[in-house]
């Protein structure tokens, strides 16, 4: 069943603060790049009169937080909060879910912003990857054996995981219930990518987000094909393989990646990261840059564009030259939580082709950033974003599907497609 849904309401995941406070970061504030930071509304107009819905694929699913495509057919595989997995075939008239291909939830907490997080598949679709909590509160990928079976390139088909082939690639201890990220993506480079906050608590009080013998508050770049955890580090990782450094990461200097995704016409790594008591951001970083190889995304030096000072950990003598600058900045109220989302590239909706979507677990209202002149985003310079004049509750992630239209996920409302029309 499809229904047209259009409620708002506000709620907090992947939280800010961590905490009640709204202090404003101390410091005069810095050059760190020209970003246009104001949301100019437009009545769900976007470059003349686009109108958008967002309709509900109602067919029963539970705390969704996560999908990956298919790898043949119009179709998802969704992950639920509370660690199951399910087959969503979108190829004919009615939405069809399958049962649980997956439980791993005796294993995966719930607690806070914990859960079933993140699915990826490796190149090849024949391991199925899962990035969740254990009941031990600590972060954990997981591979398991999968396989398809189906009659033709275009029938969804069917998937079968092997549960008792899970394989631990990698297990990070988490000191608090919040910004444990979790989200993770296969790259274009067939490598998998994977994003972690700085442990949690509020103002990084272990100073994790600048420190690269830990891999919290970091960007991970793993090898998706690995059975075993002595194969998961890719050779040509950026930092050294020497001791007190933790080679599995890619990127550093992010405080709670609350989704990211790759630009699928121009490479481009979109990060939304979710900021202290006053800022959020998104950030890119181009292919041609190597995705971000061994960037500094400044926190807990920085929120946003302006310095912070609280973290307690020891600050590192950087240069704010060296740091990678968010390419957009948003204040608080009413959001207060990024939801990092997708570029679209679909075919139905011309006027959003080439804009990033994004939106905020406080407001639930669909946003997108553009180019100059309601260009793409993948031209350059300074970016504007628009109110899409559509919104929900508990907004934790995007999703594309194979024929390149773009699915909201709500913790609440579950799964919706943006359409065109009203």
């Amino acid at each position: 069943m499809i229904a047209v849904l259009t409620t708002v309401t506000a709620i907090t995941l992947g939280c800010s603060s961590g905490n009640n406070s709204t202090t404003e970061p101390k410091g005069t504030g810095t050059d760190r790049g020209s970003t246009d930071t104001t949301d100019s509304s437009a009545d769900g107009r976007v470059n003349g009169p686009l109108k958008l819905r967002l309709d509900r694929i109602d067919v029963g699913l539970e705390s969704p937080i996560a999908a990956v495509q298919t790898p043949k057919g119009n179709g998802l595989v969704v992950a639920e909060r509370g660690g199951t997995v399910r087959v969503l075939d979108l190829s004919g008239s009615t939405p069809k879910l399958s049962d649980p291909v997956i439980d791993i939830s005796v294993d995966t907490s719930t607690d806070a912003e914990r859960g079933l997080l993140g699915i990826a598949f490796n190149p090849s679709a024949d391991r199925l990857l899962l990035s969740y909590t254990n009941r031990d509160g600590n972060t954990r990928l997981k591979s398991y054996g999968a396989s398809w079976t189906g009659s033709s390139s275009s029938d969804v088909g069917t998937l079968k995981v092997e549960q008792d082939s899970g394989v631990v690639l990698l297990e990070v201890r988490q000191p608090y219930a919040n910004h444990n990220g979790g989200h993770i993506e296969l790259g274009p480079d067939g490598m998998l990518y994977m994003g972690l906050g700085d442990g949690g608590a509020a103002g990084d009080p272990h100073g994790n987000g600048q420190n690269t013998s830990t891999l919290l508050g970091k960007m991970l770049r793993l090898n998706p094909d690995a059975t075993d955890r002595s194969d998961v580090v890719p050779d040509d990782n950026p930092f050294e393989r020497t001791a007190g450094t933790a080679h599995e990461i890619w990127s550093i200097g992010l405080r709670n990646p609350w989704g990211f995704s790759f630009d699928p016409t121009s490479g481009d790594l979109w990060i939304a990261d979710v900021g202290q008591d006053t800022f959020e951001e998104i950030n890119r970083v181009a292919k041609a840059d190597d995705w971000g190889r061994g960037a500094n995304f400044g926190w807990s030096l920085y929120e946003g564009l302006e310095p912070f000072e609280g973290s307690g950990g020891s600050s590192p003598d950087v240069d704010s030259d060296d740091l990678v600058k968010p390419v957009f900045v948003y204040r608080h109220d009413p959001g207060c939580s990024v939801t990092g989302g997708v570029v679209y590239r679909g075919d139905k909706i011309g006027g959003l082709v080439g804009h990033y979507l994004y939106s905020d677990y406080c407001d639930g209202t669909m946003r997108s950033l553009s180019g100059p002149d309601n260009g793409d985003v993948a031209d350059g310079g300074s970016l504007t974003s628009t109110d899409l004049g559509i919104s929900t509750d508990q907004v934790a992630g995007f999703a594309t599907g194979s024929d390149g239209e773009v699915y909201v996920i709500s913790l609440r409302d579950g799964l919706m497609r943006i359409s065109e029309g009203q």
